[in-house]
């Protein structure tokens, strides 16, 4: 991403976060990226890991919102249609079922209404880091003078969901997961 590229304005923004989780732009997140991988070791590949991690959780799983909505639905649907159809010696609890998920439904559809355009801008935000981590750790693993170590368990799983979440499977990347044993 070079710097002086027009930034399309769902990327320009910086997510929440504080401390270490502090969200930094997808454009300073590139140019770490570039940074981190210039030198091609086990300490790059681990950094780059480490920061992906990081900027996606500073932008929040906004998007729990709208499969939360969704998910509600139909559990609503079917507290409706027991208390309308169920047995009468039951009622009391179906209303409160009822109730609970009418509760439920109303928070996350509000929730997902008042964040939408935020979320939008949060999963482009999370894509574009994933895309750009995935890049950086393969001009890391395929430099000439890059020696692997073996993984630990925690990146293993962030190495793994990005490559799932970026739907790219990599050989190099890939054979960092498959031929290591577990560390001890």
């Amino acid at each position: 991403m070079s710097d002086d590229a027009p930034l399309d304005p769902m990327l320009d923004g910086t997510g929440g976060g504080y401390g270490k989780f502090k969200g930094i732009s997808v454009r300073e997140v590139s140019q770490l990226f570039d940074r981190v991988a210039a030198e091609p070791n086990m300490r790059a590949f681990s950094a780059v890991l480490r920061i992906s991690r990081e900027q996606v959780e500073a932008r929040g799983s906004l998007g729990m919102y709208s499969v939360m909505t969704i998910l509600m639905a139909p559990v609503l649907a079917i507290c409706i249609l027991l208390v309308l159809f169920g047995p009468t010696s039951a009622h009391k609890q179906f209303l409160q079922a009822t109730a609970a998920s009418t509760l439920l439904f109303v928070i996350f559809g509000s929730a997902y209404l008042s964040s939408r355009k935020l979320t939008r801008a949060s999963v482009a935000q999370e894509r574009a880091i994933r895309d750009l981590a995935v890049d950086a750790l393969e001009r890391i693993a395929t430099e000439p003078s890059f020696k692997p170590k073996p993984l630990d368990h925690d990146q293993k799983l962030i190495l793994k969901d990005l490559l799932k979440r970026t739907k790219r499977s990599e050989p190099e990347l890939l054979a960092m997961l498959q031929d290591q044993p577990e560390p001890n």
